[in-house]
């Protein structure tokens, strides 16, 4: 039995040289990622559901590749009560909406991971994203690789899975030094955050088992197409929600509408547009 692995980099989403954090859960040989994005929500693919449910997450402290053998607080979280929220339309057999939050049920010490939510043109054709997570050796690496154009990615995934990729929820990115061959240096566990300029831009959703070249690319999720669901669901799922959260007014109608038998919501509003300067200042 393998360890689940979500890896998460410190240092405000640098790369670090030695230092890193990662959160694991056991579930046969399948390694899932994610990144933690609020004090208590962490970012992840919604195909990880089952890893998640099972046992819990571990998160917990290491240093050049190798985790810490002291169990203290300052290196170890445990979080056993979470709550699992994938995306109301994902759907298996195409990767569509692979996205999902996961509320812990206290909050985490550790860096959050910044997101690019704003910028749908990012990551662009040819840029580098970097990311670390566990090869399928299980030993922790660190894997560099370059955006895919989206008409060749669509072309390559409708001839060898039979579906077409939306490029407002998918980019590909493939690692220029595999030869389309097992390599023992390519990363696709699903939910693993990729970075670009410091940013979480993407996570990692489908690839075939130790390959990245260009003729298997691997498939993301572009985190910039699920801005308003992950505000939303942060609002509604934190246990510390950023001040700028909806908040409901204070006066409402409270007469039963004729027409359909319900009783008016209570109106939301903003406090102000700083969602994302709240939670990372």
């Amino acid at each position: 039995m393998h360890t689940n692995i979500i890896m998460l980099m410190m240092n405000e989403a640098t790369i670090p040289e030695t230092d890193w954090y990662y959160i694991f859960s056991n579930d046969g040989d399948k390694i899932c990622g994610g990144a933690l994005i609020h004090d208590d929500i962490v970012l992840t693919s919604a195909q990880c559901s089952s890893a998640f449910q099972k046992n819990g997450l571990y998160l917990q402290y290491t240093s050049n590749y190798e985790s810490e053998d002291h169990w203290g607080p300052s290196s170890l979280e445990m979080f056993m009560d979470i709550t699992l929220t994938p995306h109301p339309d994902y759907d298996l057999s195409t990767h569509s909406n692979d996205i999902m939050l996961v509320k812990l049920d206290y909050e985490s010490f550790f860096p959050k991971l910044p997101l690019n939510l704003d910028d749908s043109a990012i990551p662009a054709d040819d840029a580098t994203l970097t990311t670390i997570a566990f090869s399928n050796t299980y030993s922790m690496t660190r894997n560099d690789r370059t955006v895919m154009n989206s008409d060749s990615c669509d072309g390559l995934f409708q001839a060898e899975n039979g579906f077409a990729l939306d490029e407002t929820m998918h980019f590909c990115g493939y690692d220029s030094t595999n030869s389309n061959t097992a390599d023992t240096t390519c990363i696709n566990n699903p939910g693993t955050p990729v970075f670009h300029d410091g940013q979480v831009v993407g996570l990692i959703s489908f690839g075939d088992d130790g390959q990245c070249g260009n003729e298997n690319p691997i498939l993301h999720t572009r985190v910039s197409h699920y801005s308003d669901w992950i505000e939303e669901k942060i609002c509604e799922l934190s246990s510390s929600p950023p001040e700028s959260c909806p908040e409901t007014d204070s006066e409402t109608d409270s007469e039963t509408d004729s027409e359909t038998g319900t009783t008016p919501k209570k109106k939301k509003k903003r406090k102000n547009k700083n969602f994302w300067k709240d939670i990372f200042g």
